[in-house]
């Protein structure tokens, strides 16, 4: 949201990932999950993950990705 709009801060984090990426990162801890989304945390911030295998994420992570700098590395980001 805020390659959009300047300045509007939520208190949490959307993230769109594979199961198996989230597999992989044992330091999330999962309060919620069905087919689609999890909620998790990490320390004091809230994630959201949009999982792909919902087929409308899928099309989002392939036909909307770009790269983003933040700080120092480059990211993929879905505007």
């Amino acid at each position: 949201m805020l390659h959009y709009v300047e300045g509007r801060n939520t208190e949490d984090l959307d993230i769109l990932m594979s199961v198996g990426d989230l597999a992989s990162l044992p330091e999330l801890q999962i309060s919620l999950e069905d087919n689609d989304f999890v909620r998790a945390n990490y320390n004091n911030l809230r994630i959201d993950v949009l999982l792909d295998r919902n087929q409308f994420f899928q099309k989002i992570r392939r036909e909307y990705a770009c790269n983003e700098v933040f700080l120092i590395s480059r990211l993929p980001f879905q505007p």
